[in-house]
């Protein structure tokens, strides 16, 4: 696997409905993303990037198909 690294961990996000993120920076979605994973990891992870830190990420926008 070309993300794999013993000392490191890679986490992978789908945003569902995302009607309201699309219009949305990488930046902000980043920050809203970190606040909630903190609620949910206070002890490993911090809003600021206090704790783990993010190295790296990729957005990807897939629109829905209208059906």
């Amino acid at each position: 696997m070309e993300y794999y690294n013993p000392n490191k961990s890679m986490l992978e996000l789908i945003f569902a409905p995302a009607e309201e993120w699309i219009s949305c920076s990488d930046t902000e979605r980043i920050e809203a993303t970190m606040q909630e994973i903190a609620k949910l990891f206070p002890d490993e992870i911090a809003a600021d990037q206090s704790k783990a830190k993010i190295l790296k990420y990729h957005i990807v926008k897939t629109p829905s198909k209208a059906g």
